[in-house]
């Protein structure tokens, strides 16, 4: 796995399903929106676009929200990883 270099765009979309239940009946919530009737989380076309920059001194929470979204792809990169092996 290298690194990721910076002015490097992703196509990616975070969801969650929420509450108890059947789908149906549970919030289903992403970052970047999804339109269709089926609601289908599998639509690359619609997802948002996450660029990544020089690190640089960021502090209250613009520096949280970018450390949280750090953590979101680390986790990603880990999970793919272990996949491919």
């Amino acid at each position: 796995m290298r690194s990721v270099e910076a002015n490097i765009d992703w196509r990616t979309n975070f969801f969650r399903c929420d509450g108890p239940g059947y789908e149906t009946q549970r919030r289903l919530l992403s970052w970047s929106p999804v339109h269709s009737d089926t609601h289908s989380f599998h639509s690359p076309r619609l997802f948002g676009v996450i660029r990544f920059v020089k690190k640089r001194q960021l502090t209250g929470a613009a520096a949280d929200l970018l450390y949280s979204a750090y953590l979101l792809v680390s986790a990603a990169l880990k999970a793919s990883a272990s996949d491919t092996t």
